[in-house]
């Protein structure tokens, strides 16, 4: 009977150890690229770097901005999908040019 119950408590243990690790699932590799390069990457209101840029994210939804000078922010959701790389490129549209001085 000590045997038996032993089993059973290895095997919860187990159970509890393989639930931990699903709830956090591992971060996704994401692409972010923009026409033209070297835009400033926010995540979350976070600034994580310029394009192009190779990183990794949580699954989930997340916010995503490029800002580069003379040209419009560019704003989008993304859906990281567990275990599916993904590629984001940004066309960025510039903003109006400028009267020059006169």
């Amino acid at each position: 009977m000590a045997k038996r119950l032993l089993i059973i408590v290895s095997t919860l243990s187990f159970l509890i150890a393989s639930s931990a690790f699903a709830a956090d699932p591992a971060p996704v590799r994401i692409l972010i690229d923009s026409r033209p390069e070297y835009a400033e990457i926010w995540i979350a209101s976070k600034f994580v770097g310029t394009t192009p840029l190779d990183y990794q994210l949580a699954p989930g939804d997340h916010k995503i901005e490029l800002v580069r000078p003379r040209y419009k922010s560019w704003t989008r959701e993304l859906t990281v999908t567990t275990a599916i790389p993904t590629r984001v490129t940004a066309l960025l549209d510039p903003t109006e040019k400028a009267e020059p001085c006169k």
